[in-house]
């Protein structure tokens, strides 16, 4: 057995093995066993066409992702568009979903957690020292469910 660099001892066969792994890695001059990538096909990139839509389509789009005024369009990017009157166009052209829009996601999100912890609330309240309830949070939820 020999002793290698790392300090650890090492059989014939399995240092025959490292130098055959060794030999195989080695670049030869032989030609490549995979196609590189310079044997690709060609490609031409195709010019994409866009549509102007009119100012009615575009305020209806931006609508429905919440956008009720200029102040609205917060041209924040976050859907890949440079501006939210773009995004209405690709919303128009087919090319976006509502869902690609930060603020409109956001809101949806936003609604749907309240709705849940409405649904998911816990009553609330103080009582007095013969348990009768003084005061509670959200009365019409907790009354309805201290009915039996």
């Amino acid at each position: 057995m020999r002793e290698w660099p790392q300090g650890r001892a090492q059989s014939v066969d399995s240092r025959d093995a490292d130098l055959k792994v060794l030999q195989y890695a080695q670049p030869t001059d032989q030609a490549p066993r995979v196609a590189s990538l310079a044997q690709t096909l060609p490609y031409t990139a195709a010019p994409v066409r866009r549509s102007e839509s009119s100012e009615i389509q575009i305020t209806e789009a931006l609508r429905s992702v919440g956008k009720y005024s200029t102040e609205d369009e917060l041209n924040c990017g976050g859907c890949g568009y440079e501006s939210c009157r773009d995004f209405a166009n690709a919303l128009i052209a087919r090319n976006a979903e509502r869902m690609m829009c930060a603020t409109y996601t956001r809101k949806l999100a936003q609604k749907k957690a309240n709705a849940t912890a409405q649904k998911n609330a816990v009553c609330r309240g103080n009582v007095d020292e013969q348990l009768k309830i003084i005061e509670l949070q959200r009365k019409t939820f907790c009354a309805s469910s201290l009915k039996m």
